[in-house]
Parts: structure tokens; sequence; C-alpha cells
């Protein structure tokens, strides 16, 4: 027996779980598939870095860089479909790694030739899987499916390589080469996955050998276990399996036509019904575009009977529009149709100017074109920018000569603004010199307020004894009248 450890850049999910059945399955088996694991590619994405995607988002601040989906990170927006296929990016990265696993062929391990041996293999091939995921912790087992319904045993494994302890990024990423580095191959993608696929082949060899199955010596082909004859048996095996496709093909595309050409005739019926009830809901719209157009005419020219009035009470009733009434409003309603009308038949007239001026643009714009690029134009261009040409440098030594009479300018005025701050400072120092002399020389007015008081100290004393002498006279002269008393108050007395 020979073993064969292929492994491929193309792969769908879909046929591991016989979603999609292919010509060479035999349907009545498919019960006997053996299903060790079966997830879908979003679903095994999250398992294996939704932990690591959502640390890593909570730590961004900005919304751009968060990751909400790591699959469609790194391969774009692939359709649910597709994902069960292997994606590549730009990074050539794949999104999954598939690998068919199988023990002898046909005939000496077919499932309907040599049922015996064909138990063994299965067998084989469990034990293989089993210990597949202990031994490549980095490689996650996805899908795995011993087929049964095919003409030999052989296993499809499906995996997501990924590696820890990222610095930059998430802490776990999609990497082939990180993935057989952390398990112990060599840092080298290629020769790690050479020594991968030899390293399993070995396994898979004593795994056979233990269960009593005799294994060529390899001849590398490919990496599957093939000797010349087993090559041209392959081939020619595959060939009659390619002739019965081709042929069941050939039947399908016949009854396609077939059934291409009835489709074709019922499409052409259709067309035709399709056609004539266009025609009649045209036909239609057009008749009650013109229904309405008349109801609205005639209301346009028909007020209503009735107006709303409100009663002491504040409520509101209908009651009959007086004849009066009725002709105003009809009146009043025609003008406006007249006035729409009118509107109506403006814009119009301003659309075909519009239209006519459009037109005159373009045809002026036109003749215009036409002159700029004739030759006497191009020549009096020609000289008209030799002359701006000049009368740049001109402007330009002009402006040479402005900048230095604007910098002898600021120069003299900062100079004249230096010695106005200066004779300012003397002034308000003068100013500040006399304003304390001032103060020296004034009298305080707590000095002036005293003076006052002294001097005035003898009027009060007079003003006192005058009072009290009139007080006395009072007590003596208790009968007479206090409004009628006349006192006669000295000059000095009412300047106090």
């Amino acid at each position: 027996m020979r073993i064969s450890f292929c492994g491929g850049k193309k792969a769908k999910i879909r046929h591991n779980t016989r979603a999609f059945v292919s010509a060479n399955v035999d349907k009545s088996r498919i019960k006997n598939n053996i299903i060790i694991i079966n997830q879908t590619v979003p679903e095994a994405y999250e398992y294996v870095f939704g932990e690591a995607r959502r640390q890593y988002s909570d730590k961004q601040k900005r919304k751009d860089r968060k990751i909400d989906n790591y699959y469609k990170h790194l391969f774009g927006n692939v359709s649910e479909k597709r994902q069960d296929e292997i994606q590549t990016n730009n990074n050539k990265q794949h999104s999954f790694y598939e690998y068919v696993v199988q023990i002898g062929d046909k005939d000496s391990a077919g499932i309907l030739t040599n049922p015996e041996n064909a138990q063994i293999v299965t067998e084989c091939l469990q034990e293989y899987i089993e210990n597949f995921q202990e031994r490549n912790p980095n490689l996650y087992v996805f899908n795995a499916i011993i087929h049964l319904d095919e003409t030999t045993p052989h296993l499809h494994l499906d995996f997501i390589p990924f590696s820890d302890d990222y610095k930059k990024g998430m802490s776990r990423q999609l990497s082939i080469a990180k993935a057989l580095e952390a398990i112990g191959y060599d840092k080298n993608s290629d020769n790690a996955i050479r020594d991968f696929n030899a390293n399993e082949r070995k396994i898979l060899r004593e795994i056979s050998e233990q269960h009593g199955l005799e294994i060529e010596k390899e001849e590398k082909s490919r990496e599957v276990t093939f000797t010349p004859q087993q090559m041209r048996d392959g081939i020619s095996e595959q060939y009659a399996e390619l002739k019965k496709v081709e042929k069941i093909l050939q039947e399908k595309k016949s009854s396609l036509q077939e059934t291409e050409k009835s489709l074709q005739e019922k499409q052409s019926t259709l067309s035709e019904v399709t056609t004539t009830v266009t025609a009649l809901q045209e036909r239609e719209q057009k008749l009650q575009k013109t229904i309405d157009e008349d109801v609205e005419f005639i209301k346009s020219y028909t007020p209503s009977p009735t107006k709303k009035v409100k009663d002491f009470l504040g409520r509101e009733k209908e009651v009959a529009k007086t004849v009066d009434e009725l002709k105003d409003e009809k009146r009043i309603m025609t003008a406006r149709e007249l006035l729409a009308q009118r509107e109506k038949i403006i814009l119009q007239a301003k659309e075909e100017a519009r239209l006519i001026v459009s037109s005159a643009e373009t045809t002026a714009q036109k003749i215009i074109s036409e002159a700029e690029n004739s030759e006497p134009v191009l020549r009096a261009k020609a000289e008209a920018e030799q002359v701006i040409q000049s009368a740049n440098a001109v402007l330009h030594e002009a402006e040479i000569t402005r900048e230095s009479a604007d910098d002898y300018y600021k120069d003299r005025v900062a100079l004249a603004d230096e010695e106005a701050e200066e004779r300012s400072r003397q002034l308000d120092e003068r100013e500040a010199h006399i304003n304390a002399l001032s103060e020296l020389s004034r009298p305080t007015s707590e000095y002036e307020e005293r003076m006052q008081w002294l001097y005035g100290m003898s009027v009060r004393h007079k003003a006192e004894d005058l009072a009290e002498e009139v007080e006395n006279e009072l007590e003596e002269d208790l009968e007479l009248d206090e409004e009628e008393i006349e006192v006669e108050v000295p000059d000095y007395y009412y300047g106090l």
C-alpha cells in the first residue's frame, strides 16, 4: 500500500460535508461518512481569534482602528458561500489549509473491492486524526470528515494556523509560518511545511504498520507515494471518471438546451402579453389624467355652496352662501385660474427663452472658441504674453523698490514712535512732579473742617444763650399762645 498526504490551495467545505455532491459519490453511502468535527469558517474564526479581537478593539480609542470581523479584516467582503473555499489575500495568507489523507487505493483498500482492508484503513485514519490536534496545538482543526461514500476511504482535514504573543496588533493572529515555528519547526515557512508534511506522513506510516498494513517505500511525486505503474493506473482511472462526468454533462447540457428553448418560447409569449398590458396601462393612465384634469377644471370654477360660521357661543356650523357671495367667489376663482394660466404661459415663455439663450450661448461659445484658435488671435496672444512678461518684470522691480521704501518708512515710523514715547514719558514725570508739589502745598480737608469749627464756636455759644432766655420767658408766661409769641432773633443766628 502507499500513503497520500496532499495539501492544496483549493478546497470546498461544502464538498466535504456533502452539501454539494459530485458525480463520483454514492449517495446511498453518504450516511456512512464519519464526521469528527464540522464548524463553518466564520464559527472557527470567532472561536480562534474572537477573544484576541475583542481585547484589541476594547483598547482602541479610534473607531477606524477597531476590528469587528477578523476574517473580513484579512480577506475583505467575501460572500458566505465562498467563505468555505480557501481565500488568499495580498499578503499571501490563506484563510485555511486542507489536507487529503489516504491509505491505499481502490484495489488494496477499496470499500467495495476490499472491505476488510477498507475497515482497517478507516480505523487508522480515525486514530491519526484523534491525535492531530494534540501534537499540533497551533493548527486549529475546524473540519475533519472521513469519506466512505467514494471508492477508497480518505480523510479531509481542514485547519486554521495561528500564533500568539504578537506585540503589534492583535495578540493572536493568522500565520502558517509562526504556527509551525511555535510547534517546533523551522522559521523558514517552506522548510517548515516540508518538514511538517514529512513528519505527518511518518506518523501515518507508523499507525498503518501498527495495524498490520504494509506501506511501500516513498517515491516523491507531489508528496504522494506513487510508483510509475500506479501513476499510469491513477491517470487511467481519472480519465475514465472524467469521461463519465463529460457524458453526464453532455446529457445535462442537451436537457438544458431543450429547457432554454421552451423558456424562450414562454418568454416570447410573456413579452407579447407584457407589451399589451403595458399599452393598456398607459392608456388607462392617460384617461385617468384627463379625468383628473377635468375634475380640477370644474372645481376651479365651482365654489362651495356653503360656508362655516360661528354662533355667539363660538360653535361652528354650515350655512348656505348668498347669491352675491357665490358670484364674488366665482369671479375670484376665475381670476385665480386666469392668473395660473398666465403664470403657466410665462413659465413656458421663460423656458423657451432659456433654451434660445442656451443655444445662442453655445453658438457664441463655438464662435469664440474658433476665433480664439485662429492664427491672428494666437499671434496676438503670443505678443500679449510677451508684453505681460515685460510688465511683470517691471512690476517685480517696482515691488522690490516698494518693499525698500516700506522698510525705510517703517524704520522712520519706529524711530518717531520711540521719540514720542520718550517725550510722553518725560511729560508724565513733570506732571507727576507738579501734582506732588500741589499736594504738599494744599491744606488737608481735616484741617479746613477744624478751622471752620473753631471759627463758628463763638457764634454757636451766643445762639444757645439766646435760646435759653426765650425758653425762660415762655415758662414765666404760661397763658400766652405759643403761636403768637414773636421772638426777635439776631441776624447772625440764621447764618449758623
